[in-house]
């Protein structure tokens, strides 16, 4: 399990980066869907 718990960590931040480099903050989206998604679980 923390094998795919450092994977998906590394795409995260892969993800954050490419959005930041479109000139997003990738950062802050990535926190929304988070939030969304657990607001939204059930």
């Amino acid at each position: 399990m923390d094998r795919w718990m450092e994977v998906g960590a590394q795409v995260t931040a892969e993800w954050i980066a490419e959005m930041d480099a479109k000139g997003l903050d990738g950062r802050r989206i990535g926190e929304s869907a988070k939030d969304f998604i657990a607001a939204n679980e059930n």
